[in-house]
């Protein structure tokens, strides 16, 4: 049995990122994914530090992975 594999050629088929930034002052990390077949999706965003009482931290998520994919893409 003889087995060749082209380590010199790889094909980037997947790939997992993070990304910091600050909404507000409020500092988060994006947790993205890219594949070949359905490009970039958010998998989630973390808020790093103490949210004030009248963060809306859904519609902070909705609006950072929307700024996201509209970079991205």
């Amino acid at each position: 049995m003889e087995i060749k594999i082209d380590y010199d050629n790889p094909q980037l088929t997947s790939k997992y990122e993070d990304y910091d930034g600050e909404y507000n002052g409020v500092s988060f990390v994006i947790n993205a994914h890219w594949n070949d077949w359905d490009e970039w999706e958010v998998d989630s965003v973390q808020f790093l530090d103490e949210l004030p009482e009248d963060f809306d931290q859904e519609g902070a998520t909705s609006a950072i992975t929307e700024e996201f994919l509209n970079n991205m893409f």
